[in-house]
């Protein structure tokens, strides 16, 4: 049966919280990896700025065709008071006044299809670079995933090796004095180990009395600090 010796938990706490490290930031990786957010983002901008597109392509084609119409009907009017048949001078005056309003009018329609063309160009233009951001986080997208399924592998790798020498040591370690540690690990307490350093415990930050700093100097039996309860080891 093997002796009790503080070193062999001081080492296996090591190991293990190394793996626990890497357990860690494989799990930061498994969300980034999961997390699709910036491609949904881009294809949202890049939807959007399609659905404005056309929407102005039919503002457009609306003041286009208002545009038209109006014009069709003022050449028709104007056709009616130059031919002047069967209408009195009353009637050839209010014309005349209804063709300067409507020409008035067809300027407004023309500016308005002017602008809707403009609409028309600067959502393109919208589109055009919502598509290339697209392109671009998918792109640095794949790179990244790529990336991470490297990283998550070497982390695969780098943590079998921990376990593995966390084994070999609980296999050379003393049974009394691994249910110990055992014990406090499974309390949720970030260290079941603590190093002692200028008479002080390293987890608690407390000082230790003498005969309990006499004792675990030994390390040859297990010593707990009587503020915290951490096994005390003086390397």
């Amino acid at each position: 049966m093997p002796f009790i010796r503080v070193s062999d938990l001081v080492e296996l706490q090591d190991l293990e919280d190394q793996a626990q490290a890497l357990r860690d930031e494989a799990a930061t990786l498994e969300a980034e990896l999961a997390d699709e957010s910036s491609v949904g983002q881009a294809d949202e901008q890049l939807h959007a700025a399609k659905e404005a597109l056309h929407r102005a392509e039919l503002s457009r084609r609306e003041a286009e065709q208002g545009a038209e119409e109006w014009q069709a009907k003022t050449r028709e009017e104007e056709a009616r008071l130059y031919s002047g048949k069967g209408m009195t001078p009353r009637e050839l005056a209010a014309m005349e006044h209804e063709i300067v309003t409507r020409k008035e009018r067809q300027r407004e329609l023309d500016e308005d299809a002017l602008l809707a063309m403009d609409a028309v160009e600067t959502a393109r233009t919208d589109r055009q670079r919502a598509q290339v951001h697209a392109a671009a986080v998918k792109e640095e997208r794949v790179g990244r995933v790529a990336e991470i399924e490297r990283q998550a592998e070497e982390f695969r790798q780098r943590l079998l090796a921990l376990e593995e020498a966390a084994a070999r040591k609980r296999a050379l370690t003393s049974p009394s004095a691994l249910r110990a540690y055992d014990r406090l690990r499974a309390n949720g307490r970030r260290k079941a180990v603590a190093r002692v350093s200028r008479g002080t415990c390293a987890y608690c930050r407390i000082a230790i009395p003498n005969n309990v700093l006499q004792r675990a100097r030994s390390g040859l039996e297990l010593v707990t600090c009587p503020s915290c309860g951490c096994i005390l080891y003086v390397g």
